[in-house]
């Protein structure tokens, strides 16, 4: 059986690919499945709208298990901003590392530095409706961008309990305590339930 992605960010395709690995589903992006690219506008005020109204935008795979997330930053001080406008934060154009620098400048003099990154995946399998799981994990905002690892706003995100940032500790850390393998593991129980009974 298949399991197909919807996203565009290739980054992001890549990682929730390699989480899915395991789960003996040979594992496509929509575009290879169709062979073309959708646009989705995401404006939806959560992640699980955004989210939602991705995995519907392939809802004609109806064979499939199709999964697709909308994930993003939450900072305290900026009343939970970027929050679903991570991607776009700051304008259009703008390189991952201008997106962080951005932040940081509305952060600079500022003590409080808690954030969370959020990720909601909706599901649906064969005949049965949208399902959404949320995964988080809390952390603090670096002063400057550090490693080179991961994508988004990796390099100024530090997770509780490290005293390096997301694009320091390298893809397999990551994969073990970031918002989306959390989301991901919860995604994981539901395919396994789903082929148990089929």
């Amino acid at each position: 059986m298949r399991c197909v992605i919807f996203s565009n960010n290739q980054k992001k395709c890549q990682e929730l690919q390699d989480l899915l690995q395991d789960t003996g589903l040979e594992v496509f992006t929509y575009s290879e499945v169709l062979n073309r690219e959708i646009t989705v506008i995401e404006d939806g005020v959560t992640f699980d709208q955004n989210a939602t109204k991705k995995v519907l935008a392939i809802s004609q795979l109806k064979q499939d298990i199709l999964i697709a997330d909308d994930s993003g930053l939450e900072v305290d001080v900026l009343d939970g901003r970027p929050g679903v406008y991570s991607a776009r934060y700051g304008g259009e154009g703008l390189s991952d590392s201008q997106r962080c620098e951005h932040v940081l400048r509305q952060i600079e003099n500022v003590k409080n530095r808690s954030a969370r990154f959020v990720c909601s995946i909706a599901i649906v399998f064969p005949e049965k409706p949208v399902e959404t799981v949320q995964g988080i994990v809390e952390g603090a905002l670096t002063g400057q961008l550090q490693g080179n690892a991961g994508f988004g706003y990796d390099p100024i995100f530090i997770p509780v309990g490290y005293d390096r940032t997301f694009a320091e500790l390298g893809t397999e850390i990551k994969h073990k305590i970031s918002h989306r393998s959390r989301a991901l593991a919860q995604v994981k129980d539901k395919i396994n339930d789903f082929l148990a009974e089929n």
